[in-house]
């Protein structure tokens, strides 16, 4: 779970370039940023409970 969150916030950075026009060629990135956010809601919502549990264990909460 922490892989995929973090390649999500990893691909978010590339939206930075695409707004101030460094990246040439933007769609591949806006692809990427797309798949890595529906592949985040998706274990969010099927692997929700697991992921609460397993913050909760960590967090001593």
């Amino acid at each position: 779970m922490q892989y995929f969150a973090i390649n999500a916030a990893a691909s978010l950075l590339q939206l930075i370039p695409i707004k101030y026009d460094m990246n040439p060629v933007p769609l591949p990135a806006l692809i990427i940023i797309a798949c890595y956010l529906i592949l985040l809601a998706g274990l969010l919502v099927f692997r929700y409970k697991d992921l609460k549990t397993s913050l909760e264990r960590r967090f001593n909460v």
